[in-house]
């Protein structure tokens, strides 16, 4: 709700003035100003899905890949171990990485222009 706030005031003035209605600001202007920051915040929410989500098999992928790393964790068999022993910490973050943000990677080309267009709507000058 902050960030509705704090648009500037004569860019909606503007639009006003160039016709737009009040839907039309809300989503050519304000919409696409904190769409992505809403998306990657909703991705990379880990607490809420463990309050919220009873199911295991519902989770989103950054709480499934936090439970993945505490069953390896947990495991006591020997014969398994030994090969996670081959792995290092290092590794496996690193998969836990990509794995995470190829998503959000996959997915930005194609809302690039509305980022763009969100953050240089705010580049009205007073």
């Amino acid at each position: 709700m902050n960030a509705f706030r704090a648009a500037p005031k004569p860019l909606e003035e503007a639009a006003t003035i160039d016709g737009a209605s009040q839907w039309t600001i809300l989503l050519r202007i304000y919409l696409p100003e904190v769409m992505l920051f809403t998306i990657v915040g909703h991705w990379n929410d880990y607490f809420g899905a463990l309050v919220y989500i009873n199911q295991a098999a519902n989770y989103p992928l950054q709480t499934y890949i936090q439970q993945l790393s505490v069953e390896v964790q947990n495991i006591t068999d020997p014969a398994i171990l030994m090969e996670l022993a081959k792995i290092s910490d290092k590794i496996f973050n690193a998969a836990k990485i990509v794995v995470s943000t190829l998503p959000l990677l996959l997915i930005y080309p194609f809302m690039q222009k509305y980022f763009i267009s969100g953050i240089v709507v705010g580049s009205v000058k007073e």
